[in-house]
């Protein structure tokens, strides 16, 4: 994502307490746990996302050594627990903040924290689409680039829903094409392959 926006991580005092969490450089927090911080809330769960997969062992490892209890492992992500708060450690997508959020469907959900190490000065930023405060001000669903799984984003769109989010038009066309253009590997087995991209989508919906 060429034209995310870094700040200094010292504007935003309210991640503060994810920074114990990211142990290597690049490394950071994405996705919708953004928008409950800025709503006062606490994040159900996050995702931490990684610049290569040594990052993600050598986290992993310092985890369990530190108490956390491994809830669950699948291709596509690692689940830690400890005093009430779980972390996904993702593994299906590699690379720096920007890669990362460049992934997402929409643009409430494109903000990062990271972890920078210059001249063994440890800092942390925010990086985040140009778009993000505005729609999440004004509860605009947006979808400005890529869709990586449509049927994920369907099924997602109902979530933002509830939290009083509502599909701009440009997009619900974007994301109707999107959904008419899917086609399965076999016609005629489209209604199983269409509820496997339903179970897909859950486990790899990029939020």
């Amino acid at each position: 994502m060429n034209d995310a926006i870094v700040e200094d991580g010292e504007n935003f005092k309210q991640f503060h307490q994810f920074n114990k969490y990211l142990k290597h450089d690049g490394d950071c927090f994405a996705g919708g746990f953004a928008k409950h911080v800025f709503e006062g809330k606490k994040p159900r769960d996050l995702d931490m996302y990684f610049t290569d997969s040594s990052h993600y062992e050598d986290t992993l490892s310092r985890m369990l050594a530190d108490g956390w209890e491994q809830t669950y492992k699948n291709d596509h992500a690692t689940g830690v627990r400890k005093d009430g708060q779980s972390i996904d450690l993702v593994t299906y997508i590699y690379g720096d903040a920007e890669s990362v959020i460049g992934e997402f469907d929409f643009t409430v959900t494109k903000f990062a924290w990271r972890l920078i190490s210059e001249d063994d000065e440890v800092k942390f930023e925010a990086v985040f689409h140009p778009d993000f405060f505005e729609h999440l001000e004004t509860h605009r669903l947006v979808i400005d680039d890529k869709m990586v799984l449509p049927i994920s984003t369907f099924q997602r769109m109902f979530k933002y829903t509830r939290y009083g989010f509502n599909l701009c038009r440009e997009s619900k066309v974007k994301l109707l094409l999107a959904i008419r253009n899917w086609e399965p590997h076999n016609s005629e087995d489209t209604a199983d392959e269409l509820e496997e991209a339903l179970t897909k989508s859950l486990e790899e919906s990029m939020d």
